[in-house]
């Protein structure tokens, strides 16, 4: 479990051009817990706590709230699950605050063609105009 929670959430930092990595306590909860999903459900775990987290520790407490869903004494098979789209527009909005709203910058991040921003920043209801972009963007 370490070595793959290492692997995974370096490879987030570097998608998310960010530093990222999980504190002693974190670390602890993650090899804790029985993983019935496999290295799927871990996989899918990182990544949602790389897209919520804002700083660049990742602590017990952020495992507890983002990947068990507040639950302080989660059991194996009680992973919430957010719905592909759902994961999608939280990386989407982190992004974007996180690039003060340049859509050019949060789409390099996301890994993603600017066009593909606009296209799903509309199919969430925000505003994806091209023009509305920053000065400088």
């Amino acid at each position: 479990i370490p070595a793959l929670a290492f692997a995974f959430l370096a490879r987030e930092a570097e998608r998310a051009g960010r530093r990222l990595r999980l504190d002693d306590a974190a670390l602890d909860r993650l090899v804790r817990y029985g993983w019935p999903g496999n290295v799927r459900e871990l996989e899918n775990a990182i990544v949602r706590l790389g897209v919520l987290v804002d700083g660049e520790v990742v602590t017990a407490d952020h495992v507890e709230e983002h990947v068990f869903g507040g639950r302080r004494h989660a059991v194996a098979g009680e992973l919430p699950t957010l719905e592909l789209r759902e994961l999608e527009a939280l990386a989407i909005r982190s992004a974007m605050q996180r690039y003060g709203g340049s859509k050019p910058k949060a789409a390099a991040a996301l890994g993603i063609a600017l066009k593909t921003l606009y296209n799903k920043l509309h199919a969430m209801g925000e505003p994806a105009d091209p023009g509305a972009d920053r000065p400088g963007d």
